[in-house]
């Protein structure tokens, strides 16, 4: 992991001080490690080996829980906004109300496993914060690279 800090300041119109900070965090993920039996390996090698495909693991379980998250909440605001253009304009209907006390009950209820590795507790506010993640991928056709 391969963290990038930058920040920008620059005079806005007024006469103040505007910065803007961005956080890049460059990951390679080579890949889940695959165990091979004709060598022996010592424990500190093994160790490392698990560690790597716990850490995969656990990324692919929060990126699934972060979008099952935001299909479910896009699915209550879709009723939500079905509820309130059936309701009048100026006051708020009982269905309207009931529908955004469950979407919070709803959302709290979705557990991201962002603590159950280092990789992902590092990763966690670029996952699930107010930001855009990019995905890089070099992949190759060569057969030595086939299983």
């Amino acid at each position: 992991i391969f963290l990038v800090f930058v920040e920008h300041k620059r005079l806005a119109p007024d006469g103040g001080e505007i910065s803007l900070r961005a956080k890049f965090n460059l990951v390679d993920l080579a890949g889940s490690e695959k165990w091979n039996t004709r060598l022996y390996m010592k424990d500190e090698h093994i160790a490392e080996m698990t560690n790597i495909n716990l850490s995969l693991h656990t990324l692919g379980k929060c990126i699934s829980a972060l979008a099952q998250a935001s299909n479910q909440r896009q699915k209550d605001l879709l009723k939500m906004e079905n509820s309130s253009v059936r309701s009048s304009q100026n006051s708020l209907s009982a269905d309207t109300l009931k529908g955004s006390t469950s979407k919070s009950k709803q959302l709290q209820s979705f557990h991201i496993p962002f603590r159950e590795s280092k990789l992902t507790r590092l990763l966690q506010d670029s996952l699930g914060g107010n930001s855009k993640t990019f995905l890089l991928a070099t992949i190759s056709p060569a057969k030595i690279n086939c299983e």
